[in-house]
């Protein structure tokens, strides 16, 4: 009987159903990472991302934060939301000294629909001072009006800083516009000011906070 050679004959290898095959580690990672990339928005009331195009993507930013600008670009005369509004009585608005201090506080005063909005308070001297809350230099500018801080009153546009025993009497720079002691009274704990002046701030207020 013949014999049968076995030098070429090797043992058949089991690979298995090609299916069933473990993948590697690499195109494991890929897979998770698309379906997370899908999962987050939809799980968050999105929809899944789409590819944006060169132009697309640079205009995205562009977009949000023309958004952002016409939420705050809507025009407002009012003014200061901590300010007392005063209701005049026989032509003349009326503040209790009494709640005024070194911390500047601010009146709005309607001056037939605009809104004139000055400060009082009293100085380190013990006198009491009055300026209308916009500043003389950059007067014009809605940002022309300011803001207390650690170091005094800020200019809301050009950013200096003014200290709060000048107010009511330092006058042709940027500082508060002062309201002259002659423009007031102050008698029995009461500070006056006649309508009539105050109407004459108006025009200084045009544009005031008209963003």
């Amino acid at each position: 009987m013949p014999s049968v050679s076995h030098e070429n004959v090797s043992s058949p290898q089991k690979t298995g159903h090609p299916l069933l095959r473990p993948l590697p580690l690499a195109a494991i990672v890929i897979a998770l990472a698309a379906v997370v990339s899908v999962a987050l928005p939809l799980a968050n009331g999105g929809t899944a991302p789409a590819d944006l195009t060169a132009s697309e993507a640079s205009a995205a930013p562009k977009t949000a934060t023309t958004a952002s600008n016409s939420a705050a670009a809507s025009p407002s005369t009012e003014g200061d939301p901590s300010a007392i509004v005063l209701q005049p009585v026989n032509g003349t608005v009326s503040i209790d000294t009494s709640t005024l201090s070194h911390t500047p506080q601010f009146f709005d005063y309607d001056a037939n629909g605009t809104t004139v909005e000055f400060m009082a308070l009293k100085a380190s001297d013990g006198t009491t001072r009055a300026a209308l809350n916009t500043c003389q230099v950059c007067n014009g500018s809605p940002y022309a009006y300011f803001v207390e801080t650690a170091d005094g009153l800020q200019c809301q546009n050009c950013g200096s800083v003014f200290s709060l025993d000048q107010v009511g009497i330092a006058s042709g720079g940027c500082n508060p516009a002062p309201i002259s002691a002659s423009s007031f009274t102050e008698s029995d704990g009461v500070l006056s000011f006649d309508t009539s002046v105050l109407d004459g701030f108006v025009s200084a207020f045009n544009n005031w906070k008209n963003f």
